[in-house]
């Protein structure tokens, strides 16, 4: 009897566990099922049957589904989302919940756009506007070619308002010189053209009179070119580059710089005239000593030494000239002082000596022929009014073209490319990769 009740008790705890354990299975989520042992009772036997979960797709809440809602081997009711049954353990059918279906594109739409690329993908891709590595100018090298083409395009496409400009400098000019003329020789005379080409020689035989009244000639052109320059010198590096500029505006800039290009242009004839009167003053202490105390040695010696450093004096005046010779686009752009400029200029032109010089010949050249053929016309009549017309007329059209070279020069030097200066790097854009199907 004892052996009875304990295979009864053992048999009813058996069939609870099993009942307990299909229970927690239910609960599981799909991928941690385990295979699982049933018992299931068959008449007086005992069986097992081992079940296996089948993998089946869940819906999107992550829930399953039964086709019934009774089990098809006791017919007890089963409650919704179990795969086993609680009571006999028997495996019971899962259905899942088709996802949403989602309609094809029509034929040639494009798909709907997806996060992270752009719409209308694939085909066509329109690659972007331009190329990849984008395009890169270099600048313009500061040759002769480049500066004399750029002195005369800035030139003739500013003519009026540097016309106007220039000739108000030589009217200004003129008219002072024929009333510095009158207070020293008592007589009209009009001032040379431009470079001193032309001009009225006076009576007056006074060395001290004429002395004074270069004097004040030179005093008076300094100033007024010293204005103008300044003004002119913003104007042409501005309009080089293609800035719409006002010529009245950069002129008011001129003003207001004016002490510093008055101070770098002493500063500057200062220097190239101390080389000339230290060589002149070596060949006249020749020429005294030999007016003096005859062929000697040491006379002979001064005379042919001076004679001799003409050529390394005048090689070294035009060195100096054209060293120095960008002092006024160094106060005008970058706002040096004097003294400063003359450094900035000393720097710039370093490389471009001979592209300076010979674009500075040419020009020279053309100057002295226009200015000179005008200033001589006016003179051949002997009237100081028509002279003083003829002379403004001539600074109005080439009074300008040594500033604006300068100024085409400077700005030239400034922006073209280093030696170390590559073009600028530009990520490549790439086609945006197709997202996965």
């Amino acid at each position: 009897m004892g052996s009875l009740r304990n295979a009864a008790s053992y048999r009813g705890g058996y069939e609870k566990g099993s009942r307990a354990f299909l229970a927690a299975a239910n609960r599981l989520p799909t991928e941690r099922r385990l295979p699982v042992t049933a018992c299931t009772s068959a008449g007086n036997g005992r069986a097992r049957e081992t079940l296996k979960s089948p993998r089946v797709p869940a819906r999107p809440g992550g829930l399953l589904l039964s086709a019934s809602v009774n089990c098809p081997n006791c017919g007890r009711p089963v409650a919704a989302g179990q795969l086993f049954c609680v009571n006999c353990g028997t495996a019971l059918p899962a259905q899942a919940v088709p996802p949403p279906s989602v309609p094809p594109p029509a034929p040639g739409a494009a798909p709907p756009p997806v996060s992270g690329y752009p719409a209308g993908y694939p085909p066509p891709y329109t690659p972007p506007v331009g190329p990849p590595y984008g395009v890169y100018t270099a600048p313009q090298q500061a040759d002769f070619s480049n500066i004399f083409s750029g002195t005369f395009r800035v030139w003739t496409e500013n003519f009026l308002p540097l016309f106007v400009v220039y000739l108000v400098l030589g009217l200004l000019v003129g008219v002072l010189s024929v009333a510095s003329s009158v207070a020293f020789y008592g007589v009209p005379h009009v001032s040379g053209g431009f470079l001193g080409i032309g001009g009225t020689t006076p009576s007056a035989t006074d060395a001290a009179a004429y002395v004074g009244y270069e004097l004040v000639v030179i005093l008076i052109g300094w100033i007024l070119a010293s204005a103008v320059i300044g003004g002119v010198t913003d104007f042409a590096i501005r309009r080089h580059r293609g800035e719409s500029v006002p010529i009245m505006d950069s002129m008011n800039r001129g003003f207001q710089r004016l002490l510093s290009i008055m101070g770098a242009n002493l500063l500057v004839t200062i220097i190239t005239s101390g080389v000339v009167l230290l060589w002149s003053a070596l060949l006249v202490m020749g020429a005294l000593a030999l007016v003096t105390g005859g062929a000697t040695a040491s006379a002979l010696a001064l005379v042919c030494g001076g004679l001799l450093l003409f050529p390394l004096v005048f090689v070294l005046v035009i060195y100096l000239t054209l060293a120095l010779s960008l002092y006024a686009p160094a106060v005008m752009a970058e706002g040096k002082h004097a003294v400063d400029s003359l450094g900035r200029s000393w720097s710039l032109t370093r490389g471009h000596k001979w592209s300076i010089l010979a674009a500075a010949i040419v020009v020279g050249i053309l100057l002295v022929i226009i200015d000179g053929a005008i200033v001589f016309v006016g003179a051949i009549g002997g009237n100081w009014v028509v002279e003083l017309i003829a002379t403004a007329i001539g600074t109005a059209i080439t009074g300008s073209w040594i500033t604006i070279l300068v100024a085409v020069a400077y700005d030239l030097i400034v922006r073209q490319p280093m030696p170390t200066m590559w073009p600028p790097t530009m990520t490549p854009m790439y086609p945006p990769m197709y997202p996965p199907r």
